[in-house]
């Protein structure tokens, strides 16, 4: 690859040639020369976009988390009476994780009904088509939005039960302390955790919303309506010109290399105004 690579270099264009597995062709693609496809992945904003579902996951759990200790709260005498009778703390554990799990598999149907009835909207917004059909990925991302599912029961169901195992039996029965010992400086900073990213990613949200709305309605300096973009193919560009300048319902004809807006340059050599026998590299 390297001797065909300087076999076909000019001093001015320097070329360099490797193969690149199939796999990543999607995302690694950025960097060749006239790639026009246009169907090339983002990687670092598919970070981004991945960084942010964690961050709404993570709220979307403390709200659940919140829930279900004043709903656990609110059942610390039945708890209590237990323990006198004679449950253990194991058994009462595997109860309360039981049923946060349960709770948490019967509540993901509803969320995919709601994400199958945003999805049209969702895909106007953006547009783009998000069809949500039966296949292979679809059972995928069922499969993974179960494991997430029955994972955050289970670890809320934990966390409310190992809690509520910190309570005094006696207290607990007489109605007393039923919020815990400390003053639950914990809870407060999870809503405050929530509510400060909540704030940030509607910040960011408008941020992104304004820098949309000036891309689409800069004046570029042109009338985009009416243009067309033909690719040139192997035909001869003169003589491509001047066949199409002979339709009368066409007013002008122009070539590019690439079209704007784009990062693609190329290195000419341009002779110097005071010596024209000296060339200059320009990068253009």
């Amino acid at each position: 690859m390297k001797k065909l690579s300087v076999e076909h270099s000019t001093d001015n264009n320097k070329l360099s040639f490797s193969l690149q597995p199939l796999t990543k062709i999607y995302f690694g693609s950025q960097k060749i020369v006239d790639n026009n496809s246009g169907d090339l992945g983002n990687f670092p904003m598919l970070l981004i976009l991945i960084f942010v579902g964690i961050l709404i996951l993570i709220i979307a759990y403390i709200n659940y988390l919140n829930l279900a200790f004043a709903q656990a709260f609110a059942q610390t005498k039945s708890w209590a009476v237990r323990k006198v009778c004679g449950a253990s703390g194991k058994n009462l554990l595997s109860q309360m994780v039981l049923e946060s799990v349960l709770l948490s598999v019967l509540a993901l149907p509803f969320a995919m009904e709601l994400a199958h009835i945003s999805l049209p909207w969702l895909s106007q917004f953006l547009g783009k088509s998000y069809p949500l059909a039966f296949s292979q990925k679809f059972l995928i991302i069922t499969g993974i939005l179960l494991l997430i599912t029955v994972a955050t029961g289970a670890l809320a169901g934990m966390l409310v039960s190992l809690r509520l195992s910190t309570f005094k039996l006696v207290e607990t029965l007489k109605g007393k302390n039923v919020s815990g010992t400390p003053k639950v400086g914990w809870r407060k900073g999870m809503v405050i955790f929530q509510i400060t990213v909540f704030i940030v990613l509607f910040a960011v949200m408008l941020l992104v919303q304004k820098q949309v709305h000036y891309a689409f309605h800069k004046d570029l300096g042109f009338k985009k309506a009416g243009l067309l973009r033909v690719d040139l193919g192997d035909h001869n560009y003169q003589l491509f010109k001047q066949e199409i300048k002979d339709n009368p319902n066409i007013l002008d004809v122009s070539g590019a290399l690439w079209l704007p807006p784009t990062t693609n340059a190329m290195y000419v050599s341009l002779p110097r105004v005071d010596n024209p026998s000296e060339k200059v590299k320009v990068r253009g």
